[in-house]
């Protein structure tokens, strides 16, 4: 994430980065490398995560039990329609992930973004890119620490990582600009190469 180019909310995205650096230095091991969250030219962005894939484990039935529940009074609440997503369905491109998928099916379950649209509507993975790319965003996260230290090297680590718990599109990508073209005409000349003002066409491409 970096900072909003509206006004509006570029001094909120100051005082969360603020925030954010002062909870890291509470967490973290005193005189560690601190790594994992802020990046760019000064720190100016926050790199947030969400696992897409996670392993297939066999939770004991009281697990079940509690996770079905808890899903049930959700939706009893919000009168949420279920969305779920199997790895046959997850969309890639290319044959090289395709080929990585097909290895993940059975071993594997997938955890779409808690993503929502202007509307809260949740967004399919489908659209990932075409409405969260350069989209102003509202975004929660939980903030982990772990100290890991190198026995060999002697020293330690502060790692840090941004898990999201939801993100909300507030204001949608700016449409691409794409330059209208009057149909069936294409310049004879390449229009961006120099070109002789009293150069005139080649007598073949008027026959054309």
């Amino acid at each position: 994430m970096e900072a909003p180019t509206e006004d509006l909310f570029t001094a909120d995205f100051s005082a969360a980065l603020k925030t954010l650096v002062a909870l890291q230095n509470q967490m973290a091991t005193p005189k560690c490398i601190q790594m994992g969250v802020m990046n760019g030219l000064g720190n100016s962005r926050i790199k947030i995560h969400h696992a897409l894939f996670e392993p297939c484990g066999e939770p004991s039935e009281k697990e079940e039990e509690a996770i079905e529940l808890e899903q049930d009074d959700i939706e009893a609440h919000k009168g949420n329609i279920p969305f779920a997503l199997t790895i046959e369905d997850w969309p890639v491109h290319g044959e090289d992930a395709k080929a990585a998928l097909e290895t993940m099916k059975d071993k594997y379950f997938v955890v779409p973004i808690p993503a929502y649209d202007m509307h809260g509507d949740l967004i399919h993975p489908t659209f990932y890119r075409r409405r969260l790319e350069g989209a102003l965003v509202a975004v929660c996260f939980t903030l982990t620490h772990w100290a890991i230290g190198n026995k060999d090297a002697g020293t330690s680590s502060n790692v840090f990582t941004a898990d999201i718990i939801n993100l909300h599109v507030l204001v949608t990508p700016r449409p691409t600009v794409v330059t209208p073209r009057k149909r069936g005409r294409v310049p004879a000349f390449d229009p961006m190469s120099p070109r002789p003002a009293n150069k005139t066409p080649a007598a073949s491409l008027n026959k054309i």
